[in-house]
Parts: C-alpha cells; sequence; structure tokens
C-alpha cells in the first residue's frame, strides 16, 4: 500500500524522494493516525448481502451480519474487540424507533450504523470498515487458509442465502469458504452468541496468520484482495500507519467481549435481544474506554491456588467483593499445571493504577507484581496467585471501603461469568415492524442539533448513574429501651465512600483535528 499510493504517485510526477524509515517509525505512525486521541474505535460491518430467485447478489436494503467494535491504542499495546449481536434491540431515531441494530445500515449505510452504535454504546466512532462477504473468502485464500480449532460438527445449508456449512469437529485448515462459513454458522442453540464467539476465534487466527514471514512474497496479491473486500473512510496511509503499528501485536492477547440481554419475542413471532445494562456497561468501560473510567466493579478478578487451602483464597475473595470488587472468581489448579505457586504475587494484565492503593490496603504492601501473558481463552484484569505456604493474613476491609453489594443492581448470571446465559422473556406486546410512534400522553421531546439522534429519556442509556439506595429509617428508641411508635427519625447521612462512579467519559476530539489541549479528569482517590 506505500509503494502504491506514495511512491507510485510521487515518482509519476518526477519525484525521487521517499523517507520510508520516517514512515515506519511506530511513533510517529501512532501520532500521524491518532492525532490528540489515545483510543480509537472502529466499526467493523460483515454485510449479509440480499439473493433473488436467481440466486444473483442484491445490495438493496442489505443489514449487517455482523457488527462489532475494534478499539485501538495510539502505542500499540492493545486491541479490544467488542461483538454486538445482530438482534439487539436499539432506538434508531425518531423515523425509525426502536428495531433490531442490523437495521441500521440497511436504512442509511455505514453512516448511519455508526451513529447508531456510537449512541448505544456512549463511545466515539471514528472510522468504519465494511467487509464483504465474498471478498472475504477470497481473502483467506489467498493467505492459503486459516488454521481453527472447530469447535463441534456443523451442518447447514440455506440455499436462498447461498450458504453451506459442512464441517467436523477438530482442528483443521479451512480454505475461505469454510471459514467464513464457520464464523456465520449460528444454526444451534446458542444462536448469536456462539456466532460471536467463533467470529473473534477467526479473527485471532486471521491476525496470527498475517504475522507469518512466508507471506512477504504474497503481499501484492493480498493487498489486492483487501482492496476489493473492504469499504472504509481510513484513508490509505491511515491502514499503512495502523499496519505497521499493530505488526508486532501478539493476536492471542486480543481482548473481547460482548452485549448480552435477555431473549424477547414481538407479538408477531420476531425475536430480539433486550440488552442487559449493567453487565453491558462494565463491558464498554473496560474495552472501549480509557483505563481512567475503569471502576472496581467493572474489575475481573481471578484468585488461583493449587497447594494452599482453599479458605484462604475464598477469604480473598470475600474481603476482595466487601470492598467492591463484584467481578471475582476463584479457581483451583490442576497439579499438572507449571505456574510458579510457591509465593503470593499479582499480575496485571489491565492494569488500571488508581486501584493499586486499594489492592495493597488488603493483600499487603509487600506483594510482588509479576509480569506474565494471559491464558488462552482468558479475560483478566488482574491474576493473584496464592502461594503454596501462604497463611491468609489478610487485612480486613477498611470502614470507608466496606461495600453492602445490593443484589438489586446485578444479577447472579452475569457477574463475571463467561457463560452468560439471558432468561427468557414472555413475549411483548409491541409491534416492531411499524415506526415508531409516541403516545399521547407522552412529552415530547426536545429537539436536538441536526443530524444527531434523539433517545428516548426512559430508555437505559450507557452513562446513566446507578440508583442511590435510601438509608433505613431509625425510630427513636423510649425510656424502657423499646422503639416507640412515634414517626420514624432518620438516620444521620452516610460518609460517602471514596470510590465514586466517575462522570460520563468525555467525547474524544476527532481524528482530523487540529490539537486541542485536553481537559484533566477529576480522579477520585482510593485510600
Amino acid at each position: 500500500m506505500y509503494t502504491e499510493h506514495v511512491v507510485r504517485p510521487v515518482a509519476e510526477q518526477g519525484g525521487t524522494s521517499f523517507t520510508p524509515t520516517e514512515v515506519f517509525k511506530k511513533e510517529a505512525a501512532g501520532a500521524r493516525v491518532f492525532g490528540n486521541n489515545d483510543r480509537m474505535n472502529i466499526l467493523v460491518l460483515g454485510i449479509d448481502y440480499n439473493h433473488d430467485e436467481k440466486g444473483i447478489i442484491y445490495t438493496k436494503g442489505a443489514r449487517s451480519d455482523t457488527m462489532m467494535v475494534v478499539s485501538l491504542s495510539r502505542k500499540g499495546e492493545l486491541l479490544n474487540v467488542v461483538s454486538i449481536p445482530r438482534d439487539t434491540q436499539v432506538f434508531l431515531g425518531d423515523d425509525y424507533g426502536y428495531d433490531k441494530i442490523n437495521s441500521a445500515y440497511s436504512y442509511g449505510g455505514a453512516e448511519q450504523a455508526s451513529k447508531v452504535v456510537s449512541s448505544f454504546l456512549g463511545v466515539p466512532i471514528h472510522h468504519h470498515v465494511v467487509v464483504k462477504v465474498s471478498g472475504a473468502k477470497t481473502l483467506i485464500d489467498a493467505l492459503g487458509g486459516l488454521s481453527i480449532n472447530v469447535e463441534k460438527d456443523l451442518d447447514y445449508d440455506d440455499n436462498w442465502g447461498n450458504l453451506h456449512i459442512h464441517l467436523k469437529k477438530g482442528s483443521q485448515i479451512l480454505n475461505g469458504e469454510q471459514a467464513v462459513g464457520y464464523a456465520r454458522f449460528r444454526m444451534d442453540e446458542e444462536g448469536d452468541r456462539g456466532r460471536i464467539r467463533r467470529q473473534q476465534q477467526v479473527i485471532r487466527a486471521l491476525g496470527g496468520k498475517l504475522k507469518e514471514p512466508a507471506l512477504v512474497t504474497r503481499f501484492p496479491e493480498i493487498a489486492a484482495q483487501v482492496k476489493k473486500t473492504l469499504e472504509t473512510d481510513l484513508k490509505p496511509m491511515e491502514m499503512v500507519d495502523l499496519a505497521n503499528l499493530y505488526s508486532a501485536f501478539d493476536f492471542k492477547q486480543m481482548r473481547s467481549g460482548a452485549i448480552v440481554g435477555d431473549d424477547a419475542m414481538d407479538a408477531n413471532g420476531i425475536s430480539y435481544i433486550l440488552p442487559y445494562a449493567p453487565e453491558n456497561e462494565r463491558t464498554v468501560r473496560r474495552l472501549l474506554k480509557s483505563l481512567d473510567w475503569v471502576t472496581k466493579g467493572d474489575l475481573r478478578v481471578r484468585v488461583v491456588f493449587k497447594k494452599a487451602s482453599p479458605d484462604i483464597a475464598y477469604r480473598l475473595a470475600d474481603l476482595l467483593a466487601d470492598s467492591g470488587f463484584d467481578g471475582v472468581q476463584v479457581q483451583a489448579l490442576e497439579d499438572s499445571d507449571s505456574r510458579d505457586t510457591q509465593t503470593t504475587y499479582l499480575i496485571w494484565f489491565n492494569k488500571v493504577s488508581r486501584l493499586e492503593g486499594v489492592l495493597k490496603s488488603l493483600v499487603g504492601t509487600e506483594m510482588a507484581v509479576r509480569a506474565d501473558k494471559q491464558d488462552s481463552g482468558r479475560d483478566d484484569d488482574l491474576l493473584i496467585v496464592i502461594g503454596d505456604n501462604e497463611k491468609g493474613d489478610w487485612a480486613e476491609v477498611p470502614t470507608h471501603l466496606k461495600q453492602s453489594r445490593p443484589t438489586s443492581n446485578y444479577r447472579e448470571d452475569s457477574r463475571y461469568n463467561g457463560d452468560f446465559i439471558p432468561r427468557q422473556l414472555p413475549p411483548s406486546r409491541s409491534n416492531y415492524d411499524e415506526p415508531y410512534t409516541a403516545p399521547e400522553d407522552e412529552a415530547p421531546i426536545a429537539d436536538e442539533p441536526e443530524g444527531e439522534d434523539v433517545m428516548e429519556q426512559s430508555y437505559p442509556t450507557f452513562t446513566s448513574p446507578p440508583p442511590v439506595e435510601e438509608p433505613p429509617s431509625l425510630a427513636p428508641e423510649s425510656s424502657t429501651g423499646e422503639p416507640a411508635v412515634s414517626d420514624p427519625v432518620p438516620a444521620p447521612p452516610a460518609p460517602q465512600p471514596v470510590e465514586l462512579t466517575p462522570p460520563p467519559a468525555p467525547q474524544p476530539a476527532p481524528i482530523e483535528q487540529a490539537p486541542q489541549p485536553a481537559a484533566t479528569p477529576i480522579r477520585q482517590l482510593e485510600l
């Protein structure tokens, strides 16, 4: 791409000055493509083209078959992916009301889809990439196929959609048609949720394949297929800079998540996924926003032990939970596990500096911190390894950090559970095929600037603050020591906890804007 879009045009104009050494410096690449931003979010859409009765592809009214947001950093040290199920019900705007999120593309293309996803997730979308299914097959064939561990036997035929999937369980090399079929399969009990997992599996395999040295001799063919496969608002040199910036990234360390929700069906038998806000808010903060906005409740902490007493591990997990760490899991390691468990230590995979003080106050300031890679298939932010001879002299939770952990805000099946299975809801009475019309007794929505969608005020958004529980009222005691029958007297106001839910993350400036001084966020201190 550098040769095609820089060297060739300059040479055709008679120029002879090229500076490839400057172009391929990663710091310069990050500065050019990110501008003043530390993070960049790219919406990736896979288009499910329609077929007529003769099997001919046509694009009118096509919906996005795949939708995910890829978050990158200007230093190239992270690559996070959040997938959105195609049946997720969202507000598309005044003209369309509530509908499946994959219909946004059919209404207004990639621009409309970007606007809807940005409003739904509460994060900016800087660029979009549209992947053509037919081109993806050809690209994978040009790469020589992908090594995929097929999780189970898959058999499905869709003559109308020209989709035929017949795969056997086990590790194998899949050609383009097989790999795309594997990523698109959803005709089982998991539906979109299983497909999202397989899509992310294919992305990791594709990233690893692109780093093979043997592909250097085939770059011209691969670049030509990329050009045919992708439609994007990224400029050619921006794609060169991103490719250079992530040339050394280990795709096994790619972090991924998915929007989750409850299964529902309307009166017409159309199925939807109603997004579950608390779990989705944590996923978005962890993977798509700056670490400055990650709270204790968002962090995924795994406590592992081998020969130490399970009581010690579970006591630490309880202390962390009582301090506000909602996503804590405990795991007993197999005897065959080669991990060093002689002493107790921490491993940060997604370091949040402002939470270090809380951890040190609980596990001790002398606990060692080591560096290591994430276990395959895991998505932890912090790993705590309990030493074999650990005595478990953990500190008590300081009063100002003690959390009541109300269960009304969190469901048992969503707290750091990779096998999240939403409950089945009864069919709704709404007809989602018709454009949304507000009831007569509903207050009119205020006008917004032209070009922006209006979110219904009652719809739960990611920026809504959590409900605040009022302290219980206390009744005064009589002279006999028994509670008086008089009106209850409110309890004195409870002291404010040290860590508060941070305000909504500021929207970063567009990539193309001139440098502007960034506002310094107010950070809450952890004792």
